[in-house]
């Protein structure tokens, strides 16, 4: 009896241990009599480690093998150095080997009277035996998201007449008679407006691209769809207006796509973007097109040849008035040299505009809107860019009406980003953040779940970044700069509860931890509240 019952514990020993384990292979190949890890190799290799945890590790285990060519000696430390080689490299990459072997040419995996059969057995292989975790269900944060995703706004639109549409926080979406062709009935357009922090968060939305900060001018969603309900894909480009207050000058256009954690990443578009106002003198770009006219700065040797010029002045009025104008201009140049980077910015921005202006063969900003805009303004009836202005701002105050009587907006001009576009999904105008100083990275405590999510919400700029994955484990924040003010955001949907911890922080290498408590729906969103002032 006590035979069977240790013959029974063993056999239930053995069966834990197969179902707790798992049993990893993999085979490093090397050159003819060589023992260096090629790059190809290596690379393979990384790949195969990516995702094993450490600290799942039970054994690893190294043999060498060589093809038949050279002596059984020979093979012998050829096999042993390959089997060092790849043994450095685990300790580099803090993985410890347990267990080396050495078989030389004893053990081939394929025939060695053919090249390609030498070629298998130059090899080294790799086995890992790995713990199983058990697996644990988490809630997905995903389905919290989509309780926070704001209402899409819909209009359903002749697709034959020229529309204009404004949506509650100012966007306004100028749609030619024929952009959506061969449709019965009406068109519905569906759209979002994200112009503050607190929505890009309640959207799960960031402002990165390939990894780089983004600072957001304003990000709106479009889809189009037939009466059936079908996607339908413009034929020709929509009139977008984004409302600002505050210029920057080199915003971009990007458009949106999630990756496998449903983060999203922005991609440049093709597409010009121009501040629309009325102001004569757009943003110091005519003071400096009138001063480039004077040439660069006038040093010792010009002004000795500029001599004839101030006698000629003194019985010639044009003459003298030339004078005058190029002595101001070079005043300018001077005051402009103590500070380069301002100097530099401007012509960056106004040389652009510029060449925009010979491409579209006018001379000053004002006719270039006019140009850029004509198609809009010919399908609205009319003629000069103030009308259009304020047609654009009484569409706003239609939309916003509400919101004025009530007390909760003022009424005020503003002034656009406008772009022309075909594309739909989500689409952002952003600008590259060069924020100065030290680069660094900011790791977090927290284990990255299925639900959990975190953001990095900055002060100084409308900006927010999701975390890297590339850890595998906990989530960290990539190439940010240090000491920059932020808000720390943590998020946790666990049994349909939801946890939230912001912390007031600068970046740092070692994120402070999270202090969860729980909160409702509503709770949450007047928190998020607080990075729009």
């Amino acid at each position: 009896m006590k035979i069977k019952l240790l013959l029974l514990i063993f056999l239930l020993n053995q069966q834990f241990q197969a179902i707790s384990q798992d049993t990893l292979i993999h085979s490093v190949y090397f050159d003819v009599d060589k023992f260096a890890l090629k790059t190809d190799e290596k690379e393979k290799l990384d790949l195969f480690l990516k995702n094993i945890v450490v600290a799942n590790i039970l054994s690893i285990e190294l043999t060498g093998h060589t093809d038949s060519d050279g002596s059984l000696a020979y093979n012998e430390k050829l096999s042993r150095n390959r089997v060092k080689t790849v043994d450095d490299y685990f300790t580099k990459l803090n993985f410890k080997t347990t267990s080396n072997v050495e078989f030389g040419e004893l053990k081939p995996a394929d025939d060695n009277s053919k090249e390609e059969g030498k070629a298998k057995n130059r090899r080294v292989e790799v086995k890992i035996i790995v713990q199983k975790l058990p697996t644990v269900q988490y809630d997905d944060i995903q389905e919290l998201y989509r309780q926070l995703e704001q209402k899409k706004q819909t209009f359903c639109i002749d697709p034959n007449r020229d529309t204009l549409l404004a949506l509650d926080q100012g966007t306004i979406i100028a749609i030619q008679a024929g952009t959506f062709v061969n449709q019965k009935g009406c068109v519905t357009i569906s759209a979002k407006e994200v112009y503050k922090k607190s929505d890009m968060l309640l959207e799960n939305l960031s402002t990165t691209s390939n990894g780089k900060m983004l600072e957001s001018g304003g990000m709106i969603y479009l889809e189009a769809t037939n009466s059936s309900g079908k996607p339908v894909t413009p034929k020709k480009e929509m009139a977008i207006f984004l409302p600002t207050t505050d210029y920057k000058n080199d915003m971009k256009l990007f458009k949106g796509n999630r990756d496998p954690h449903q983060v999203m990443n922005w991609t440049g578009i093709d597409a010009r973007i121009l501040p629309f106002n009325t102001g004569g003198n757009w943003n110091g770009c005519n003071d400096y097109w009138e001063n480039r006219k004077c040439g660069p700065k006038c040093g010792f040797f010009c002004r000795i040849g500029r001599i004839d010029d101030a006698f000629k002045g003194i019985g010639n009025q044009t003459q003298k008035a030339a004078n005058k104008s190029f002595r101001s201009c070079q005043k300018n140049i001077r005051r402009n040299r103590s500070n380069r980077r301002l100097n530099k910015d401007l012509s960056s921005r106004c040389d652009s505009i510029a060449k925009l202006m010979d491409s579209y063969g006018v001379s000053n900003y004002e006719d270039l809107q006019l140009k850029m805009n004509k198609k809009l303004m010919d399908s609205l009836g009319l003629t000069s860019l103030r009308e259009l202005q304020a047609e654009l701002e009484k569409q706003r105050l239609r939309a916003l009406e509400n919101d004025i009587v009530k007390g909760k907006s003022d009424v005020q001009t503003l002034s656009y980003y406008s772009f022309q576009t075909k594309q739909m999904g989500w689409i952002n105008c952003d600008r590259f953040a060069n924020e100065p100083g030290k680069k660094i990275n900011m790791v977090t405590s927290e284990l990255i779940r299925s639900d959990k999510d975190c953001k990095l919400v900055f002060d100084k700029i409308r900006s927010v970044m999701s975390p890297s994955y590339t850890d595998k484990k906990v989530y960290r924040f990539d190439n940010i700069p240090e000491k920059a003010p932020v808000h720390l955001v943590y998020l946790r949907y666990e049994g349909k509860k939801i946890f939230l911890s912001i912390l007031e922080t600068k970046v740092q290498e070692n994120a402070p931890e999270p202090d969860y408590k729980e909160v409702t729906l509503d709770e949450l969103k007047e928190a998020f509240k607080q990075f729009d002032n």
